[in-house]
């Protein structure tokens, strides 16, 4: 018996957001009374955000959040972007900080931040967390972070947020070891 063929190819990035919202959907329901979903700025779809807020509003024994980073093209409720906000916050209102590093390495990472509770479009009240690792430095390498946990603070926000990148590694090590996330089913093609 002759078996088919696949010719594969690389990944769209529609693929991922496919894949991040069916993730959310089918997460398992831990024991945990608060749940926090961490992604950078490729995974912050307002539908996947809004994902999350219905699981939240679902169980109400458990409390569903998200730590993204996003993209200065969102709006707040009141019609400015958030490059305005970037653009415009002054550095008084800036704050040092630091959080302790991953349990592997030693030492902290010290950041400079600013917190914002606002109302973003489509999603409602969230903080945002303008942060950079300079005072000095401009707003084109200021990151943003956005959580719908109002109770937490901006250090928290920043380090709930620095536990992705043991993923990031696995998914880095995933990819180049075993070749995932490059290619895709495109087509069967008979075998002769």
């Amino acid at each position: 018996m002759a078996f088919p063929a696949f010719v594969i190819r690389r990944v769209l990035e529609s693929h991922l957001h496919w894949f991040a919202e069916e993730a959310i959907k089918s997460l398992p329901t831990p024991e945990n009374k608060v749940v926090i979903v961490i992604g950078d700025a490729a995974f912050a779809a307002k539908d996947n955000m809004k994902l999350i807020q219905a699981r939240d509003k679902d169980e109400s024994h458990r409390r569903w959040g998200f730590v993204f980073a996003i993209a200065r093209i969102w709006n707040m409720a009141y019609g400015k972007s958030l490059r305005n906000l970037v653009k415009h916050t002054p550095h008084s209102c800036y704050r040092q900080t630091w959080i302790p590093r991953l349990p592997d390495h030693k030492g902290r990472k010290t950041f400079w931040i600013s917190e914002k509770l606002t109302s973003l479009k489509h999603l409602g009240d969230v903080t945002v967390v303008l942060t950079k690792k300079g005072r000095n430095v401009g707003p084109q390498n200021t990151k943003l972070l956005v959580t719908n946990l109002l109770e937490l603070t901006g250090r928290q926000v920043i380090d709930i947020y620095q536990r992705r990148w043991a993923i990031e590694i696995l998914f880095k090590e995933l990819k180049s070891g075993l070749g995932l996330g490059e290619h895709v089913l495109h087509e069967l093609l008979p075998t002769s």
